[in-house]
């Protein structure tokens, strides 16, 4: 075997500090939500059909509260509909994880890859972007961890400043980012 697919990168929103993450409420500063959804629902379903058919894992950038939603409602759906014990399905970037998300994504193993370095380098950003209250449910990994969702961290190099590893184990871990600030502390 010389060649073989077995994943596919999708992506359904934009990003917080852009302003382009799908979100339920408008960003810190904004009366309307923007419609930054890439994706419609039907759609997405019918790609992770596909990709279920295949045995192909998805990984796909979700950075928005809303898009997450949209985006594990379809991966669940699709794994109740077609089980596949293997898949390896993964939200990237995972930033605002509702309850409901929370429950589907542990009851069908779909993990949530968080890049700790973010919280380390543009972790006031967040703040100013979605204010204190969104900011407290952002890449919040002991939530990920307590709700027995799988969990994996990198670097998301090169949309980050450092490829070094540690910057985002130490962020995660202290949740402190490189002002000295704390984002989440709880999340630790």
């Amino acid at each position: 075997e010389w060649l073989r697919l077995g994943g596919l990168k999708m992506a359904i929103d934009g990003g917080t500090s852009s302003h382009t993450a799908f979100m339920y409420e408008p960003f810190a500063g904004e009366a309307t939500v923007g419609d930054f959804n890439r994706l419609d629902p039907a759609t997405l379903r019918r790609h992770f059909r596909t990709a279920q058919e295949l045995g192909w894992d998805v990984g796909i950038h979700t950075c928005g509260d809303r898009a997450m939603d949209m985006v594990v409602d379809a991966f669940a759906d699709v794994a109740r509909a077609m089980p596949r014990p293997d898949a390896r399905h993964n939200v990237i970037h995972a930033y605002f994880p509702s309850d409901r998300a929370l429950a589907q994504m542990a009851e069908h193993r779909i993990a949530a890859v968080i890049q700790p370095t973010f919280l380390y380098w543009e972790g006031d950003m967040i703040f100013r972007d979605v204010g204190e209250r969104r900011a407290a449910n952002y890449k919040p990994a002991r939530k990920y961890l307590d709700a027995g969702v799988v969990l994996c961290a990198n670097s998301d190099i090169p949309s980050t400043v450092s490829p070094n590893p540690w910057v985002g184990l130490y962020a995660l871990v202290t949740r402190k980012n490189n002002l000295g600030h704390f984002v989440a502390a709880d999340q630790a």
